[in-house]
């Protein structure tokens, strides 16, 4: 009679963190448990990913990137299309990866950095009016600094190469 009273004791914490993970998994809910859980999987899964895969698309551009040292050099790499079309696989990656983060984390803090992320795929791949809208989106909408910040670099980056100067 007393295992039983011992295994009920040792269990007792895991059954109580099982029904706070069960209660935390619901996108709408706002409370401590719910925003702890979308942050951490926000930010450790889907984001993480999406993030690590952009960074090394850049630094495939970067290494690209032949400067011709008889020209103005330019402050940002100038990938021709036929390398950025090579890494389409690897865009659609990183867009999936990041509308996870915005789908299944909707209370999370990492969901505008995930749009972020999205807007430069979308730069990367010319595609400037949808990077516009999206940065746009980010920069009215988000309450993190960092992520207005971020966006608003992306937004006069998109505005320069897309020729409209007096946009940026």
């Amino acid at each position: 009679m007393s295992n039983n009273g011992k295994y009920i004791r040792l269990n007792l914490p895991i059954v109580i963190l099982l029904l706070l993970s069960i209660c935390s998994c619901s996108p709408e809910r706002k409370n401590i448990f719910s925003k702890t859980y979308h942050n951490i999987s926000a930010r450790f899964n889907a984001y993480f990913f999406a993030r690590e895969k952009l960074d090394e698309i850049e630094r495939n551009i970067w290494s690209a990137q032949e400067d011709n040292y008889n020209r103005v050099l330019s402050i940002y790499p100038q990938p021709d299309t036929s390398f950025i079309n090579s890494m389409d696989e690897d865009f659609d990656h990183v867009i999936k990866m990041a509308s996870l983060a915005i789908q299944r984390h909707k209370n999370s803090r990492w969901v505008d950095d995930s749009y972020v992320l999205i807007g430069r795929v979308r730069f990367y791949r010319s595609d400037f009016p949808n990077a516009v809208e999206t940065f746009k989106f980010v920069n009215t909408k988000s309450d993190d600094d960092n992520a207005r910040h971020q966006a608003l670099i992306g937004l006069m980056r998109t505005f320069i190469e897309n020729n409209e100067s007096a946009n940026a």
